[in-house]
């Protein structure tokens, strides 16, 4: 998984997890790649392997930079990160009931095992990501 479109980023990015993390990290990246190939290549940032940047700015005046999907592991689990807002809820929020066996926070998605995440579900998000754009983004 080291082509043009991934990069080296992601091969560094799952040289770092415990293999069945790993393996989640992958099918959640050709899930990406599959329905927005746009956010390709990710992007290593220290802990985390991002996909789409994208410049916020919030009332209060506090701005900086975040992606659209994000990934880092975890002591137990991976944790997937969408942060994109649609109506005033984030997506995974959303889409909670549809995911699978994970558990959601208000952006994150945390899964255990290969398997977990329902990948049609997750598509569905990303693609909706993709469309409404990252939260707060100017």
């Amino acid at each position: 998984m080291t082509d043009e479109a991934d990069g080296s980023d992601l091969a560094s990015f799952l040289a770092d997890l415990r293999d069945e993390q790993a393996t989640i990290a992958r099918e959640v990246h050709a899930t990406v790649a599959d329905v927005a190939p746009e956010l390709l290549p990710p992007t290593r940032r220290v802990a985390l392997l991002g996909y789409g940047a994208f410049h916020y700015r919030y009332a209060s005046g506090r701005e900086g930079d975040a992606d659209l999907v994000s990934l880092r592991g975890g002591s137990k689990h991976l944790s997937v990160f969408v942060s994109a807002v649609d109506d005033g809820w984030y997506l995974p929020e959303i889409h909670a009931a549809a995911l699978g066996a994970v558990s959601v926070g208000r952006s994150c998605i945390r899964v255990r095992r290969a398997g977990d995440l329902d990948l049609s579900a997750f598509a569905d998000v990303v693609r909706r990501a993709v469309a409404v754009g990252g939260e707060g983004q100017v």
